[in-house]
């Protein structure tokens, strides 16, 4: 019985060694790869505003046609509403 518990405990403690040694090797490697994933974020995030502010300059001449179209179609007939409103205020305080 002795015999038994003896190689019990060697395989839980042989199980918890080499539990620790794969934890150990894999924060080694993830010690290992970090600058390289900081370097591919810092990629990306370099690209992605590269390429946001290329798409914005190339969106503004498109941006100067239809913000004008845009203040002509929604803009002036709020402007003539509110013309006509100011009138007819304008007129029905100045008859009374």
């Amino acid at each position: 019985m002795f015999e038994l518990g003896l190689l019990l405990l060697l395989l839980v403690g042989g199980g918890l060694v080499l539990s620790l040694a794969f934890t150990l090797l894999g924060v080694v490697f993830k010690l290992i790869l970090l600058p390289f994933h900081v370097a591919f974020w810092l990629l990306r995030g370099v690209l992605g505003f590269a390429l946001g502010l290329v798409g914005l300059i190339l969106f503004l001449p498109v941006l100067g046609v239809a913000l004008p179209a845009l203040i002509l179609v929604f803009g002036l007939p709020l402007a003539v509403i509110g013309l006509i409103v100011w009138l007819v205020k304008r007129s029905t305080v100045h008859s009374a």
